[in-house]
């Protein structure tokens, strides 16, 4: 895992427990998780939960998001 990485997902992780800015935070881990060799750094970053609950109850845009990064 490139600790670069993971670094760039924990701060979008904090992002995403936020009210406002979910739906890019949640657009840029869809496109990191596109790369197999990120995921490990989405996980370990705490970015699931967060991502689940933007699937439940986030905007469309927002929805969209969280499921393809999940």
């Amino acid at each position: 895992m490139d600790p670069k990485t993971y670094e760039q997902v924990a701060q979008l992780v904090e992002v995403l427990k936020r009210s406002s800015g979910t739906e890019q935070a949640a657009k840029t881990i869809r496109r990191l998780a596109d790369d197999e060799e990120n995921r490990d750094a989405i996980v370990c970053a705490g970015a699931l939960p967060p991502l689940v609950e933007l699937v439940k109850c986030g905007t469309a845009a927002a929805m969209y998001n969280a499921a393809g990064a999940l």
